[in-house]
């Protein structure tokens, strides 16, 4: 019998059907993957670079460390007017000396700022080092004169315009994530108007409402997650039993500061987590036997000098040895980079100018050997801590000898004996001061 051939079973067919609708879906969701990575190939090469836009700033020198600090206490005294509005104004040489100290702070950064016409020109390079060697973000945008709070134009992330409030709304979450909850608004709340002049920008601050305190506390909440610090209440307790024991007696109110450091080495308060209560007590001993005033870089309320048990004490018989020392280890402990000794450094050449101490080589040597007490008890668990503190009998032990080290500088001199802190003759001093520091078996690890 002719005719056609059987058709196929009703279920074959619909199985061919089913197989090419998955493999046609299968297709496009491959060549959809695909085009996304190479869209995101390409945004990544297009925002990222191989090298900074921005050179590396020079090394700030006497009058940078000066200019940076009166920008400094300009802020400080900004927070004692009555509430209102005040304007900041910045010359371009006090913008230079800003970025510049930034850089010093923060090395991943390279910034610059310049004043032309009616806008601010912000230049920004970021190192991606932490996460992906030898790769920089290269961030370019104006700030324009406005009468009606913070505002940025010309956006550009490496070769690509951006948007701004997309931008602004990251940058905001990033800093909830990573600065403070709501700094980035309270930000851009305080800053009401902008003004730029041929040579300066002035920044009208509206310090009366209550968006200022939330902007204080924001600030407050910056240093204290920088300080790694997300409880501020072990340093107020480690500030108690100090003072505790002091009033009891049990530390001296005169002579060498050696017992408060082996308090908080060998007392019962040493707990848990070592390196999280040995960092709280060595920020509070920064707070309480180094510069009271150091409260507010911690994130604490802010307070003033203020007089404790411990300032009768010295290091090396001198009152100025142990408050470098104390402050560089508490600043050690509450940041993981060169902070401390970035701090000291500047201390030393605003020192230098007329009228003051001088540039002295020997509280550098204090600051590096607090800076190196707070590495090693960081580094240490618990029981260490204690058999390291039986073992400090003497200051020499955590101090090195300062025999020789240049003293009193004025700038004059320091300029005409070392020229800048990158200097080679520079360098070869805290070089030896850093060898002097090895050799004591403290901090050698070797025994007392």
């Amino acid at each position: 019998m002719s005719g056609n051939p059987d058709p196929a079973p009703h279920g074959v067919s619909g199985s061919r059907f089913v197989l090419g609708a998955l493999g046609l879906t299968l297709r496009i969701l491959v060549k959809s993957v695909l085009t996304l990575a190479l869209i995101l190939v390409a945004l990544l090469i297009a925002v990222l670079d191989r090298n900074p836009d921005v050179p590396e700033p020079a090394l700030p020198d006497v009058a940078t460390a000066s200019i940076a600090a009166n920008m400094a206490r300009e802020l400080q005294e900004f927070s004692k007017l009555p509430p209102g509005q005040v304007d900041w104004t910045l010359s371009a040489e006090e913008l230079d000396a800003g970025t510049r100290m930034l850089h010093r702070f923060f090395p991943v950064a390279r910034v610059e700022a310049r004043v032309s016409g009616e806008k601010v020109t912000v230049h920004a390079s970021v190192s991606l080092g932490r996460w992906i060697d030898g790769l920089w973000t290269n961030v370019r945008f104006d700030v324009p004169e406005t009468t009606d709070g913070l505002d940025l134009e010309n956006l550009r992330v490496g070769y690509l315009p951006m948007p701004v409030k997309p931008v602004v709304s990251a940058a905001s979450k990033l800093g909830d994530r990573y600065v403070a909850p709501g700094f980035v608004e309270s930000l851009l709340e305080t800053v009401v108007a902008v003004e730029a002049g041929p040579e300066t920008v002035t920044a009208t601050l509206d310090l009366s409402g209550p968006e200022t305190d939330t902007f204080s506390q924001k600030i407050r909440d910056l240093l204290r997650n920088a300080a790694g610090l997300e409880d501020i209440g072990p340093v107020h307790e480690w500030l108690w039993y100090i003072n505790k024991a002091a009033n009891l007696g049990l530390l001296p109110r005169g002579g060498s500061v050696l017992p408060y450091i082996r308090f908080i080495m060998t007392g019962n308060q040493v707990r848990g987590a070592a390196k999280q209560d040995i960092k709280a007590a060595l920020m509070a001993l920064a707070v309480y036997c180094g510069d009271t005033r150091l409260s507010t870089a911690f994130g604490m309320s802010p307070s003033g000098s203020v007089k404790t048990n411990c300032d009768g004490t010295t290091l090396g018989g001198r009152d100025d040895l142990k408050r470098h020392f104390l402050v560089s280890a508490g600043l050690r402990a509450a940041r993981s980079d060169d902070t401390a000794m970035n701090i000291g450094e500047m201390k030393e050449l605003l020192d230098s100018n007329s009228g003051r101490t001088g540039f002295s080589f020997d509280d550098m040597a204090a600051n590096a050997a607090g800076i190196r007490l707070g590495e090693t008890l960081m580094s240490l668990e618990s029981d260490e801590i204690e058999s390291l503190g039986a073992r400090i009998e003497k200051e020499s032990d955590i101090l090195p000898s300062l025999e020789g080290l240049p003293a009193g500088l004025s700038e004059a001199e320091f300029v005409e004996n070392y020229g800048s802190t990158d200097s080679d003759a520079y360098r070869s001093l805290t070089a030896e001061i850093n060898r002097r520091i090895d050799g004591l078996p403290i901090y050698a690890g070797e025994g007392g």
